[in-house]
């Protein structure tokens, strides 16, 4: 059966005088991920009550991108009236524990002007590596980026430690 699927492929190919290297398309990417805004201030991370992540796992996440030049403010749990009880709070990322569904998510309001005003990371449980730092890339304006090992990428199995085009 297979050779016969073989022998039509070949035939269409013949017909319409189409070679199978032109079907082949090599796959470009740009040169650096899409970003979606930017903090025009330093912003403050407060950690809800129910989030499922310690503080020495965030400052980790936290300190990959201060390694690139990004830079945050204190970290804040539950604060009294703070982002997690209020909402959303000009110049914070809160971080959350997801709902509903199994995969991590962050949320922004982004400005017309591109200036972000807030985000929301809602984390799954367990974390696997990288999540907190892939997140955190969204929670500082970067979009996915799906280049096989990029920290960015949609997948995390088919992403990596690369940080191409995240440098500030």
């Amino acid at each position: 059966m297979t050779r016969f699927y073989a022998t039509i492929f070949l035939m269409v190919m013949l017909v319409f005088g189409t070679s199978f290297h032109s079907l082949i398309k090599p796959v470009t990417y740009k040169s650096s991920p899409p970003t979606l805004g930017e903090w025009h201030f330093t912003p403050v991370i407060e950690i809800c009550d129910e989030a499922p992540i310690t503080r020495e796992l965030l400052q980790e996440g936290l300190s990959w991108w201060k390694k690139r030049g990004y830079r945050f403010g204190e970290i804040q749990e539950a604060v009294p009236n703070g982002a997690c009880e209020t909402g959303s709070v000009r110049g914070t990322i809160t971080i959350h524990k997801i709902k509903f569904g199994s995969t991590s998510t962050t949320y922004l309001h982004v400005l017309e002007s591109g200036q972000i005003n807030w985000a929301k990371i809602y984390l799954s449980e367990p974390m696997h590596s990288r999540v907190i730092e892939h997140e955190l890339g969204h929670a500082l304006g970067w979009d996915h980026y799906d280049v096989p090992g990029h920290l960015m990428h949609t997948n995390l199995l088919l992403g990596g430690w690369n940080d191409s085009g995240l440098n500030r």
